[in-house]
């Protein structure tokens, strides 16, 4: 079994927040993935280079290969300018693409 198999359910979406006294835009992406348990929990975090425009590549770090399967959730948020920053992401684990999100919900506003 790879972690591809059994990569669940993925999801990201825009919402309003306030930070201090301003009003930003935030991006939250969240997923559960199968993990290696003696790896300790993973995280998403940006890739480095960010090789398309208007799409998001996130990293499973550390990169997991499934030895004990536990089902572990992980999450990304980041602070955009634009509704319209990303219209993609996707989600790697090591040098493999899991999963490919097309579709960014924006919630309403505040």
């Amino acid at each position: 079994m790879t972690i591809n198999d059994e990569v669940d359910l993925w999801e990201s979406w825009i919402d309003k927040q306030v930070i201090g006294s301003q009003e930003v835009n935030m991006l939250y992406v969240m997923g559960e993935i199968l993990a290696d348990a003696s790896n300790g929990k993973p995280l998403l975090v940006k890739k480095k280079i960010q090789s398309t425009p208007k799409e998001l590549h996130l990293e499973v770090m550390p990169p997991q290969f499934v030895n004990k399967l536990i089902s572990e959730e992980v999450f990304y948020s980041e602070v955009i300018d634009d509704l319209d920053t990303y219209n993609t992401v996707v989600i790697h684990n090591g040098n493999q693409e899991i999963t490919y999100i097309d579709e960014i919900e924006i919630l309403e506003e505040l």
